[in-house]
């Protein structure tokens, strides 16, 4: 099964430029855990006036319910480094390419990160 996170709006009101860093607050104790298996920054797709991210649904039974929920494979590479003592510095490991782009954990769209990157 496949499905959508949408998002009202053709367009982030938050412009940054294709070579931006993020720093994102951690909660203490978390440290311990690899950034990447929690954090995405993925590609918008812009339709009808709104931001998606197409998602896959897996393990699903026909009376169990879905148990999962993954996105579909868009993730950007991106590089982690401590930035002090409770926060990551997060580097795509690309300038990104103009575009909508949404920066986020893999547990759903709680705390989503929407921002831009305008063409030159």
């Amino acid at each position: 099964m496949t499905g959508n996170y949408v998002v009202a709006g053709a367009a982030s009101t938050v412009r940054v430029p294709a070579n931006a860093t993020f720093v994102v607050r951690i909660s203490p104790g978390s440290e311990a855990i690899d950034p990447s298996t929690v954090v995405q920054m993925r590609p918008f797709v812009v339709q009808k006036g709104a931001r998606t991210l197409p998602i896959t649904t897996a393990k699903a039974g026909m009376f169990q319910g879905v148990k999962s929920a993954t996105a579909a494979d868009t993730s950007l590479s991106l590089t982690f480094k401590k930035y002090g003592p409770n926060s990551l510095l997060i580097t795509p490991s690309q300038p990104l390419p103009p575009g909508e782009y949404a920066l986020a954990t893999n547990n759903g769209v709680q705390g989503v990160f929407c921002f831009g990157v305008d063409a030159k």
